[in-house]
Parts: C-alpha cells; structure tokens; sequence
C-alpha cells in the first residue's frame, strides 16, 4: 500500500513538472518570428505593387493613345538593384521588342509633363514639317515625277501613325534605352513573366531585410511570438487538465 502511494506521488509530480515546462523553444519562437516577418513583407510587397500597377497602367494608356504600338509596361531591377521601367512595343516587322529604361531616362517616361515626352511631340512635328516642305519642293521641280525623298517620307508617316519603327516613342526608346528582348508575342510575354517573378522575388528579400534590419523591431516581435506560445500552450494545458 505504501509502495502504491510513493509511485502516485512520483507520477503526480512528474505531471506537476511536465505541466509547468510549456514555454516554447528559441527554435519555435524563431520560427514564428520568421513568419511573422514574411507575412509583413508580403503586406509591403503588395502594397507597392498596387501603386506601382495603378502608375503603369495610367501611364500605358496615355502612351497607347499616341502610340498604339506600345503594348506592355513592368519594371525590373539591374544588377545594381536599381529600378528600370521596361516598355514592349511591336516594330514594323512585327516583332515584339522590349527596351529597359534605367533612372532619369525612365522617369521621363512615366512623366506626362515631362520635357522629354513634350520633345517626342516636337520631333515628330519636325519630321512632319520637314517632309511637308521637301514635298512642296519635289512638286515645283519635278512636278508629277516621284522622288525616293518624298517616298521615303510617305512610308515614315505611315509608320508613324501604324505605331511602327517610326513611331511616337520610337526614336526615344531607339536613343534611350537598351534593347533586351525581341521576338513573337508568346516569347515577350514569357520574357515578361521571367523577369516579373524575379522582381517580385527581388521586391520579397528587400522588404525582409529592412525589417530584419531593425533591431527593437525583432525584438519586440520575438517577445510577442513568446508570449502569444506560451499562453497558447498555457491554455492548452489548462484545458486538458479541466478534462
């Protein structure tokens, strides 16, 4: 009888131990601090995109609008880290080209007041008036006789208003940005594709390592990760007693 009673004792008290360790380990209280910072990076890579998306395609329509060519905006990173817009356009050939803009190059683009933007509208107008002019010249001369200048200047206003080679952003982009893909439209979208998961990708590790990066930030969240587990399994322990 008293060997009965000491061995429920040595079992109440082991019970008694095991119920008061339930605080979580360094590793589960890192784990869940992990997940913590990815669910707020997440939160912050969504919120950028959703401004970034709202810009792109306000900035899609303007410039479709003067050159229907133009058929995507996104933007990806350089090896530096540094923002480039990329614009997709189809050429004369009907290839699908993508150009990268890089810094202030690209902060024309997107600015609708933008001197830059203002000189695509001068320079086409010059063109326009330069052949217009050549054209008047061409009839007093030779009248009725064609000209390979007037020829030339018929197929560069076609292309003009087709959204070809010639088109409103074309010389821009021809002069401003470097060409990083060209090919059928299946190709440049899954160029496209690519090169948007790596800048998610390149957004999601950014947004990590800022918050990382924030010392009182971790810590405060490391403290609320093991008071949240602790109560958890206080409560769990609790529940299982009162069974």
């Amino acid at each position: 009888m008293l060997k009965k009673s000491k061995l429920a004792l040595a079992i109440a008290g082991a019970i008694t131990l095991a119920g008061c360790d339930f605080g979580p380990s360094d590793a589960e209280i890192t784990k869940e601090v992990n997940n913590q910072v990815d669910k707020i990076a997440n939160q912050k890579v969504l919120s950028q995109f959703g401004t970034e998306r709202k810009e792109l395609n306000e900035m899609l329509i303007e410039m479709k609008q003067k050159d229907p060519s133009i058929e995507e905006l996104y933007y990806t990173v350089d090896p530096q880290g540094e923002r480039m817009l990329n614009v997709v356009r189809e050429d004369e050939s009907g290839d699908f080209v993508t150009y990268a803009l890089l810094g202030a190059a690209a902060g024309a683009m997107l600015s609708s007041n933008s001197s830059s933007t203002n000189n695509l509208h001068s320079h086409n107008q010059l063109h326009s008036n330069n052949c217009q002019t050549g054209h008047n010249q061409i009839k007093k001369s030779v009248p009725g006789q064609p000209t390979m200048k007037q020829d030339n200047c018929q197929r560069s206003t076609s292309s003009n208003r087709h959204g070809g080679a010639g088109g409103y952003y074309g010389s821009y982009l021809a002069s401003n940005a470097s060409e990083t893909h060209r090919g059928t439209k299946a190709s440049s979208n899954q160029f496209a594709t690519t090169n948007r998961r790596s800048y998610t990708a390149y957004r999601k590790t950014q947004a990590v390592q800022s918050i990382k990066s924030n010392p009182t930030r971790m810590s405060n969240m490391r403290r609320g990760a093991m008071s949240r587990m602790s109560s958890s399994r206080s409560s769990g322990y609790s529940a299982g007693r009162g069974a």
